[in-house]
């Protein structure tokens, strides 16, 4: 942003506030950060955090709609949607506005945006279903259930695909199942497909590794449109 700033071009940063001693009771606040022009979206104001509200916010769509109008930005620069919602790539195609993302890790395509399980071990990616996904979510909820030979058994049954689709199941049905089984189940579900089509917005993607752009376009990304750009500036030998 500063070297932006120096180069004469007119930088706003867009990010958030999640802490309750910062909140003012406004949907955003104002400030200038270092000479930077910073807009944050209070998201103690505009209510709770669950697992779906990491990756998309229909509820602000219209917050940032009006802050791109007032705004009126030539370019977006995306650096991390965390929190912030994928939803708002949408809102700026509307508005118009080419759209640079810069991939920093793999929020895209792992849950955990570090394509690594719950915990730790190395992982190759979604399955074509995403099951090994919604298995590696569930195994990270430890206590659902009240008696604790329940979470025992639970704890168990997840180390088995047929139990994770016996509970993808059960969700999609209704059946009643525990407030954390039954909401992450869902958010699971949805993440992939929804944080791919919003990246369909994207003007051009900027990875700075090979490695990272093969995750991506392992997960179904379009290769042409993601551009790898090392770290640092290349010296003269």
């Amino acid at each position: 942003a500063h070297s932006l700033a120096e180069l004469g071009h007119q930088v706003t940063v867009l990010t958030t506030c999640r802490n309750h001693e910062d909140s003012r009771g406004t949907p955003c606040q104002e400030y200038s950060f270092e000479g930077i022009s910073v807009i944050a979206v209070d998201l103690v104001h505009t209510g709770t955090e669950d697992f779906t509200t990491s990756y998309t916010r229909p509820d602000l769509v219209g917050l940032y709609g009006d802050i791109l109008c007032r705004e009126r930005p030539d370019v977006i620069h995306c650096c991390h949607l965390l929190y912030l919602g994928t939803d708002f790539l949408s809102v700026a195609a509307i508005a118009r506005v080419p759209i640079i993302m810069t991939l920093t890790d793999f929020f895209g395509i792992c849950w955990t945006n570090r394509l690594q399980t719950c915990q730790g071990k190395n992982c190759a990616g979604p399955d074509h279903d995403d099951l090994n996904c919604v298995q590696d979510v569930l195994q990270s909820i430890r206590r659902p259930f009240r008696l604790r030979q329940a979470n025992s058994l639970y704890r168990r049954l997840t180390k088995h695909r047929w139990f994770i689709r016996g509970i993808q199941s059960l969700a999609r049905k209704g059946v009643i199942l525990p407030s954390p089984l039954r909401a992450t189940v869902a958010g699971i579900e949805k993440r992939r497909p929804c944080i791919s089509s919003n990246y369909e917005h994207v003007t051009r993607f900027i990875a700075a590794t090979n490695y990272l752009k093969d995750a991506y376009v392992r997960s179904g990304h379009d290769p042409e449109r993601i551009d790898v750009l090392r770290f640092g500036i290349r010296q003269p030998t």
